[in-house]
């Protein structure tokens, strides 16, 4: 008898037990369904039943109404600070920015100002003394030889601006001298005792006046020394 009321009393606690366990877990549930006190509705209370679209809540501001031609209005971009304070100005004019100074003279400003032109006057200026000259024509007023130790010089004045060109052949060894143009007076000069040249022969060739050096041996240096425009030195050894 015992035995059967010590398991009833068994029974009737375990019920118990999960009777508490059931509502408390009712109460943990409503609570967790109803919204926080101050927060906004679930937007899903405001969905009719079977739809999926929200429905706006009742205090939401209405819509602007579409513009003309169907486009949507586009809310205006805000106004920067600098261009509302330059609106505030009487006459709604804005100001210019300030241009830069105009650069003093010597670049005192610090920007460096290119340097004037040459004008055609200085660039039209005449040839030193020292330069050749295409051609020419003239008098030649005179023709010698001299000893330039260790070599010796054919020596040529004329009453012009006197051009020269050389050029040396071998075999034989010879050293040809041109005056371009037209040179009146041009003759073989005297050829004194040396070990350099055995004679010289005057002619032309094309448009130059020439004279032919025929050497004694093979020259080792040869230059032109210009004195001034109407003289000239063939220097060679």
């Amino acid at each position: 008898m015992n035995r059967y009321i010590f398991v009833l009393l068994a029974g009737v606690s375990i019920a118990a037990v999960l009777l508490l366990l059931f509502v408390h877990m009712n109460a943990a549930y409503d609570q967790q369904g109803k919204p926080a006190p101050g927060s906004a509705p679930r937007q899903d209370a405001a969905m009719p039943s079977g739809t999926g679209v929200p429905t706006a809540p009742e205090n939401a501001p209405a819509a602007a109404p579409p513009a003309a031609g169907g486009a949507a209005l586009v809310p205006a971009a805000p106004v920067p600070p600098s261009a509302a304070s330059s609106a505030a100005r009487p006459g709604g004019s804005t100001s210019a920015p300030a241009t830069p100074p105009a650069a003093r003279p010597g670049g005192a400003s610090g920007i460096n100002t290119p340097p004037p032109a040459a004008s055609a006057s200085s660039s039209a200026a005449s040839p030193p003394a020292s330069a050749s000259v295409e051609r020419g024509a003239g008098q030649i007023t005179g023709i010698s030889l001299h000893f330039r130790s260790p070599g010796m010089a054919l020596r040529l004045e004329a009453s012009s601006p006197l051009p020269v060109k050389y050029f040396i052949l071998s075999q034989p060894d010879r050293l040809v001298v041109d005056l371009p143009g037209r040179w009146r007076g041009l003759k073989t000069p005297e050829i004194p005792s040396n070990n350099l040249i055995r004679s010289i022969r005057v002619g032309r060739q094309g448009d130059a006046d020439r004279l032919v050096l025929d050497m004694l041996v093979p020259l080792k240096k040869h230059e032109i020394r210009r004195l001034s425009d109407n003289l000239v030195e063939v220097y060679f050894q």
